[in-house]
């Protein structure tokens, strides 16, 4: 079942390298196996430093569900979610995160967050499982590379 749902954020990735909109992210959260919030990167399109993958997907059910709550839930992403997104996610109350490609991956194309997370003491390590689409990630990376990505 996981797996439908990193199809999922692996499409939503897609999308926003096809759209230009932001880096190669999706992100979605997962309420009782059913998707509540989908979120691409759109921090091109938006203008906003904010606008991860995730942030937008807990956004995106955060409002479909009226309530700022997702303590049943889980998050589903394409990359180790950036320092932002994780206390975003801890915010929002989601219990469990899985993610596909850590940050050494993204490291290797130009993005920073290694650097942000090693900067940040206490980090609730517990709530985090890397799953194994590793190769699916570094193919999404590679997708946007050949689409002249931007790193911001």
């Amino acid at each position: 079942m996981i797996k439908d749902f990193f199809e999922e954020a692996f499409r939503l990735a897609e999308q926003a390298i096809e759209d230009n909109t932001g880096g190669p992210f999706g992100a979605v959260i997962v309420r009782n196996n059913q998707i509540i919030g989908r979120g691409m990167n759109t921090v091109l399109r938006d203008h906003d430093p904010t606008a991860h993958a995730e942030i937008n997907a807990i956004r995106d059910a955060a409002r479909r569900i009226a309530n700022h709550d997702l303590g049943r839930c889980f998050l589903v992403t394409t990359s180790e979610p950036c320092p932002m997104c994780l206390m975003a996610a801890v915010w929002s109350g989601v219990q469990k995160i899985y993610y596909a490609a850590p940050h050494s991956l993204a490291d290797q194309y130009g993005f920073r967050d290694q650097k942000l997370a090693e900067s940040i003491s206490g980090r609730p390590v517990e709530t985090i499982e890397v799953a194994e689409f590793g190769l699916q990630a570094k193919e999404i990376f590679e997708t946007w590379k050949k689409q002249g990505g931007q790193i911001y």
